[in-house]
């Protein structure tokens, strides 16, 4: 989704990460806090019609509730009259495609929004939910947000995308970074919710910043790896795992021996291995 790079979030070589993300975020949860009456989400799909390409900007996913109604949640910055032809292709392709009329498109929007809520022809009628979260008080609903004990996960990872008074966007997605950081110091949040997180602040945030939270979220994962194989293995052999698994990132030999406590010499000879296979 915009940030290049091996350890970067580029939405297509990437897609099943940022999905795993999603289900996380929503199986167990409602779409009430975007203003749609909904059963709880038991399950979680990923859909590319062979016959439309996944686009870099958008998060596409396919929620299903308890009573079998299926939502198509598309996340659009500056919705105009054009993307909502495209959606209503996608609308009717994934409803033939899954055999269902119980079919919602939910397009959550920020920025420039189109007037035109729906779509009509003389043999079909596409009128999909919109939520404009540009309209929503995005400092009011941080604060209300820090006073509850559980942050409700899906208006967190959208938080992003609210309007703001006073202060930059970029600056307000910050802040919404920094306070679920926070949460997840706390082990309120899981890292899964963290990195959907910064998924949504692509394009809110320059792409330099995201790059270097990126990084911090990589570590956070390879530190977490590293204490569970320590536990598992009880040996230097997890360890070395973590190192390898630096190493293929493309991280500095001297990061990889401060953070594994390897010495320098052991991760050098590690890298020498990778190479050596590589070369094969």
């Amino acid at each position: 989704m915009g940030i290049g790079g091996k350890d970067g979030i580029s939405y297509k070589h990437n897609f099943d990460i940022i999905f795993k993300w999603m289900m996380k975020v929503f199986t167990g949860e409602t779409l009430d806090v975007l203003g749609i009456r909904t059963g709880k989400i038991v399950d979680v799909c990923g859909y590319e019609p062979v016959t439309l390409e996944v686009k870099e900007e958008r998060i596409d996913v396919l929620l299903i509730d308890e009573n079998g109604h299926y939502y198509q949640l598309e996340e659009e910055r500056n919705l105009s009259r054009k993307d909502l032809y495209r959606f209503a292709a996608q609308h009717f392709l994934i409803a033939e495609q899954i055999n269902t009329t119980k079919l919602t498109t939910v397009i959550v929007a920020s920025g420039e929004v189109t007037k035109q809520t729906s779509l009509e022809t003389s043999i079909a009628h596409f009128s999909p939910v919109i939520v404009n979260l540009t309209q929503r008080d995005g400092a009011k609903a941080l604060a209300e947000m820090r006073e509850q004990k559980s942050p409700n996960p899906v208006e967190l990872v959208f938080l992003p995308m609210y309007g703001v008074v006073g202060k930059k966007h970029d600056e307000f997605a910050k802040d919404v970074i920094i306070y679920a950081k926070e949460l997840y110091d706390q082990k309120k949040i899981e890292l899964e919710l963290l990195g959907a997180l910064i998924v949504m602040c692509n394009k809110v945030i320059p792409s330099e910043a995201l790059d270097i939270i990126w990084s911090q979220i990589v570590m956070l994962k390879v530190f977490e790896y590293a204490e569970k194989k320590g536990e598992e293995k009880g040996e230097i052999k997890g360890i070395k795992k973590v190192a390898v698994e630096m190493l293929r990132k493309g991280m500095e030999v001297s990061l990889i021996s401060e953070v594994t406590k390897l010495s320098m010499e052991e991760v050098l000879k590690l890298k020498d291995g990778l190479e050596q296979k590589a070369n094969l």
